[in-house]
């Protein structure tokens, strides 16, 4: 008979255990009633993960923007942490805005809400036109974000929360994508590839609310799905610290859990964090990640260590919709509404080369300024 384990969330924090309330067998214990809800989870998983997989079109503005009236305007850039996404994302902001003819400044806030707030009161200072925030949660700066207001400037939230979250006060637009579903897609390729038998390690860092909103999302899959033969540990992690705290808290999940097969650290420069540890304690685990920078691309492509990624458009690409919604902020326009879309990618659709991961996006600075222009 099928080995029955009680679906389970755990969180740092709270210590939480929900167990699953209904049973993956009939109530005779028959493994044929088994087999079938078995066959209904991953049906139902397979078709969130087949939808995951299809390639993204091309999404540029589609209102030109007033580069005369924006030219020589101050656009600054606070973001969470420097790493391999953000320093890509920054690229791609410093072209933008040299393209649009405004002046860039980029400021890393280290993972810090002390730095947070320290970089917007030196753009405050300093007479930003326009900020904005990349994966910094505005919650944990309602101070500065009143300052930014009395001092009239606007502020865009990027990557915090899913972009259909309600704008905080003083936020002119989120740019963002759909979190919770990356979460619900990364969550149904885990029950496909177990065949509804997945045990998985979620790394949720703390204060970051789009990892709250990949939480939810995993968790929604989980229970509605495999709420008897799958488990879901999530764990919250310290992300100005998670070189240690993140290969911590997977080997002691996994030397508590020896049948653990999966770990999401969702986001992927935090997959380098956890190889080491994944490799010595359980060398069959998978690890799944999002974001789909190049490394974790070649690594899927390989074969060899990241095994599953949400992959956005080239993080270049964010650059540009950062600038262009910052440029509509200063001159009158309205937000551009891009919502940021990702695709599953893993060894089935990766490709030969990252470029095939969005191939729609190999010319897309030049779809930028033809949209910035047109009549």
């Amino acid at each position: 008979m099928k080995k029955t384990a009680s679906w389970m969330l755990t969180t740092v924090a709270a210590g939480a255990l929900l167990a699953g309330c209904t049973s993956a067998t009939a109530d005779n214990g028959s493994s044929a009633s088994g087999e079938k809800i078995s066959n209904a989870c991953t049906q139902a998983a397979g078709a969130i993960v087949d939808k995951a997989r299809e390639a993204t079109p091309l999404i540029v503005p589609e209102a030109p923007i007033d580069l005369a009236a924006a030219k020589g305007k101050n656009i600054w850039m606070i973001m969470v942490v420097t790493n391999q996404f953000t320093s890509a994302a920054a690229e791609g902001f410093n072209e933008a805005a040299a393209a649009a003819g405004v002046k860039a400044t980029v400021y890393d806030g280290q993972g810090q809400t002390n730095k947070f707030n320290e970089g917007m009161a030196q753009a405050i200072a300093q007479k930003a036109d326009a900020i904005v925030l990349l994966g910094i949660e505005p919650a944990m700066l309602s101070g500065s974000l009143n300052d930014a207001a009395r001092a009239g400037i606007p502020v865009i939230n990027a990557l915090s929360g899913d972009a259909s979250a309600p704008l905080a006060n003083g936020v002119f637009a989120n740019v963002s994508a759909n979190y919770t579903a990356d979460g619900s897609a990364l969550a149904a390729w885990t029950l496909v590839d177990s065949n509804c038998s997945a045990s998985t390690f979620f790394a949720q860092p703390t204060a970051i609310e789009i990892y709250k909103n990949m939480a939810d999302g995993a968790e929604k899959v989980y229970r509605e799905n495999c709420p008897d033969d799958c488990s879901l540990d999530i764990q919250e992690i310290d992300l100005a610290n998670a070189a240690t705290d993140l290969p911590q808290k997977v080997e002691t999940a996994m030397k508590r859990n020896p049948d653990t097969t999966y770990v999401m650290t969702n986001w992927d420069s935090g997959v380098t964090f956890v190889e080491p540890t994944v490799a010595m304690t359980n060398p069959d685990a998978k690890i799944l990640g999002r974001d789909g920078i190049a490394t974790s691309l070649d690594s899927i492509r390989s074969g060899k260590g990241q095994d599953v990624t949400m992959a956005a458009p080239p993080e270049a690409w964010l650059g540009w919709v950062m600038v262009d919604n910052a440029i509509r902020s200063v001159t009158g326009a309205q937000p551009s509404g891009i919502v940021i879309p990702t695709r599953l990618v893993d060894e089935a659709n990766v490709g030969d080369s990252n470029a095939d991961v969005n191939p729609n996006y190999k010319d897309f600075q030049n779809a930028f300024k033809e949209a910035w222009s047109k009549n």
